[in-house]
């Protein structure tokens, strides 16, 4: 009742023709009969004052969720309950039509235009965790193969570029993105049979800045970038070896290795390589008898060793893999620019070797976040921004499906190494590893979950897995994506293709948020160095160079 007063004087008195009558709703507050002279504003509100002074004394504490309580406070006496409706979701939006996701802001790359509104869509990994929208730096990229995963992945590479970031192509299988880097002013390492090799005893780039922050006194950085590279080329080894052999590796067998490699580096001069580990192992040193519990006996010994020297030579020189692990490095990744391991050379059925590769190459990718991380903390380099690029994912996974522990380890502490990561894959049955209830299967589907963006492009309805749950897609979003993964038609009369109907469509998720439906859009320039289908550029013009003729 106060508060609807003082809302009576306020009003009143704010004109100069309603003077006297706000005096008088005044003296009828103080409940006094006597009509003031108009134009008086000293003293204006003290009736209400002394009216609240009032209330308060007969112990009205303020007003109750029914109104002033005591005479003339106005308090109802009965509260009736909002009335509740219920209806459905096709009627509901004509009550609350919110049903779209708002416009993303303008940050990060130009990906497309909104399939709907027409407006410019920007998003990726990097920008949008700087701008602090998403929680990690992380996105997932999923469709069918020929509707424009990878022209997206390539368009935000070299726009994340323009902006300090350096792209990290940590497998390259068709190739698909050694021009754009190359553009960029990176590095193309080619790898596999009669190519570069790759020495998984390489320390790393880190190895080559001990002697100077010894020099500056930094004891405890080298000791601990010793630490990081010892534990870094030992989980090299054993993941490589259990890709080779298809078998975990022993606790006993780990302890040989570590207690080798820590033998070679104290012994040998330079970089050893695998034969100089099988030479060291074979030799019976007495610094590896204890690790290996032979009791004195050479025989014990060389039959507890021999399943390892076996796994070893696997991998070395004139194993199945011929010389692409057993000899030194070629050429390592750099710190100050993009680079791109390109492994399209490998058979693509030689999931073995391809699974190793893929392996040693996200290693050597991770290898070189923690060296520029540990050297900048040090002041010793720039503070860099990298964003790694995981493409072709299903092939790691199936060369060994214990390699998912080793990618879901990695996106946990990708934020932490001062990176952004883009995973990409087909369909989530890529990531189907032991059946829709395993626990490997639920771990890489856990890939997805954890990723704060998601791109998805055409897919069918039993290639989702449990997007439609994780993303909680709506009927709408669910029909777009499996409508754009249709195949596109021939045109009888001219021979043309006609685009798929998914070409380059996608539908960005964040979150459990309505999705943003966008078509990416190419420039040019970026035409000239992505296109896939260049192999079939001559083909395509002979047959469609006949069908003119004729």
């Amino acid at each position: 009742m106060t508060q609807q007063l003082e809302r009576t004087v306020r009003d009143v008195a704010a004109s100069a023709e309603g003077q006297r009558s706000a005096q008088r709703v005044r003296d009828r507050a103080r409940g006094v009969g006597v009509t003031h002279p108009a134009g008086r504003k000293k003293g204006r509100f003290r009736a209400l004052a002394r009216l609240r002074s009032q209330l308060a004394k007969a112990g009205h504490r303020g007003p109750t969720m029914r109104g002033w309580t005591g005479p003339g406070g106005g308090r109802a006496g009965w509260l009736e309950a909002p009335t509740e409706w219920v209806t459905t979701s096709k009627q509901a939006p004509g009550l609350w039509p919110w049903v779209i996701g708002q416009a993303p802001p303008p940050i990060g790359t130009p990906v497309g235009t909104h399939m709907e509104h027409g407006y410019t869509v920007c998003a990726d990994p990097i920008a949008w965790f700087v701008a602090g929208l998403i929680n990690a730096p992380t996105a997932f990229v999923l469709g069918r193969m020929g509707l424009g995963k990878s022209s997206l992945i390539r368009h935000i590479m070299a726009f994340v570029g323009d902006y300090g970031v350096l792209p990290i192509v940590m497998s390259d299988t068709r190739p698909e993105y050694g021009g754009v880097i190359k553009a960029m002013g990176g590095v193309v390492i080619e790898l596999g049979p009669g190519q570069k090799h790759m020495n998984v005893l390489d320390p790393g780039p880190a190895a080559d800045y001990l002697s100077a922050l010894a020099e500056r006194g930094e004891d405890d950085l080298v000791t601990e970038l010793l630490a990081l590279i010892r534990s870094q080329r030992l989980n090299a080894l054993k993941g490589l070896l259990e890709i080779a052999t298809k078998e975990a590796i022993s606790s006993r067998q780990s302890n040989i290795l570590a207690k080798a490699l820590d033998v070679l580096d104290e012994d040998f001069d330079g970089v050893p390589v695998l034969g100089d580990m099988r030479a060291l192992i074979e030799s019976r040193d007495e610094r590896l008898r204890t690790v290996v519990g032979d009791r004195g006996s050479d025989d014990r010994y060389d039959e507890r060793v021999e399943e390892l020297l076996s796994a070893l030579g696997t991998i070395d020189v004139g194993g199945i893999f011929g010389d692409t692990f057993g000899r030194q490095t070629d050429e390592r990744p750099p710190l100050d620019a993009p680079f791109c391991f390109d492994v399209s050379r490998i058979d693509q059925n030689d999931t073995a070797l391809m699974g190793c590769v893929q392996f040693l190459s996200w290693t050597q990718a991770v290898q070189v976040l923690a060296a520029s991380k540990y050297l900048a903390d040090a002041g010793v380099l720039p503070k860099r921004r990298y964003l790694m690029i995981g493409d072709e994912l299903y092939r790691a996974l199936r060369a060994l499906p214990l390699i998912v522990h080793r990618v879901d380890n990695l996106i946990r502490m990708i934020r932490a190494l001062g990176s952004g990561l883009l995973l990409c894959t087909h369909t989530m049955n890529d990531l189907n590893l032991d059946g829709p209830d395993g626990p490997l299967t639920k771990i890489a589907w856990g890939f997805v979950e954890r990723s704060d963006m998601c791109f998805m492009g055409g897919l069918s309805r039993n290639e989702m897995g449990n997007l439609k749950t994780v993303w909680d897609m709506s009927d709408k979003e669910q029909d777009d994506v499996t409508g754009w993964s249709d195949m596109g038609s021939v045109n009888p009369d001219t021979g043309a293709r006609e685009e798929p109907p998914g070409r380059a469509k996608f539908l960005l998720k964040l979150g459990r948020s309505p999705g943003i439906p966008f078509r990416g859009v190419i420039a040019d320039i970026e035409k000239e160095v992505i296109d896939t289908n260049s192999d079939w550029e001559s083909l395509r013009d002979q047959l469609l160079g006949r069908k003119e003729a004729a």
